[in-house]
């Protein structure tokens, strides 16, 4: 369940566990309804159609779409609704996937929500196994579980870091959080326009 991504280096390893398709079917109904204002007849609907969509719209590609979580280099990288999170593979001292992905570095956790459990997820999933080898029926969580946990291994043997160590916590210095500005700034101004034109509707 990995891949490269186009905005990513040839390099990394992006993984997934499915769920995107809820997103890409809201954003095409939100395009279809703010193409549908212009469009309809009896002239444009009201504004506040609009600008619901387009809010809908920005929700949808940001809060289902976009998040994703991947492997560069030595690095974990998390990317949320609103900040993507850079991990130092070697850092890592205990990692999970329930809902979402929780990654502990030191005394803090750290969550992707990239990757995650679906509360009706029962039946195994066959996928590569973490060796390359031949597939097998592991869940698809599970396999991003082990293979994260070998990266992170490799990662503490380049670095001749011990597992739990001092040296190993030390690394927590080197996480990088980021706001996505490019994300929280149009939904900032949808929703002023969602609200500015529900009051002059």
């Amino acid at each position: 369940m990995t891949g490269a991504h186009p905005e990513q280096p040839a390099d990394t390893e992006r993984f997934d566990t499915g769920g995107r398709a809820t997103g890409w079917v809201g954003l095409v109904l939100c395009v279809f309804l703010a193409v549908g204002w212009w469009v309809l007849p009896g002239g444009p609907l009201p504004g506040w159609v609009l600008s619901g969509a387009v809010l809908s719209g920005l929700l949808f590609w940001s809060a289902i779409i976009r998040p994703s979580v991947s492997a560069t280099g030595d690095t974990l990288v998390l990317r949320n609704m609103f900040e993507d999170v850079r991990i130092p593979l070697a850092a890592i001292q205990e990692h999970a996937v329930r809902q979402v992905l929780a990654v502990r570095v030191a005394d803090k956790r750290y969550v992707g929500s990239g990757i995650g459990r679906s509360f009706a997820a029962s039946r195994s999933t066959r996928v590569p196994a973490p060796d390359g080898g031949a597939t097998r029926g592991i869940h698809p969580a599970d396999y991003v579980e082990t293979r994260i946990a070998g990266l992170a291994a490799d990662a503490r043997d380049r670095a001749r870091v011990r597992h739990r160590s001092e040296e190993q916590a030390a690394l927590a210095a080197d996480v990088e959080r980021t706001p996505t500005w490019r994300v929280i700034g149009p939904l900032a101004v949808s929703l002023v326009a969602l609200a500015v034109s529900i009051a002059l509707a």
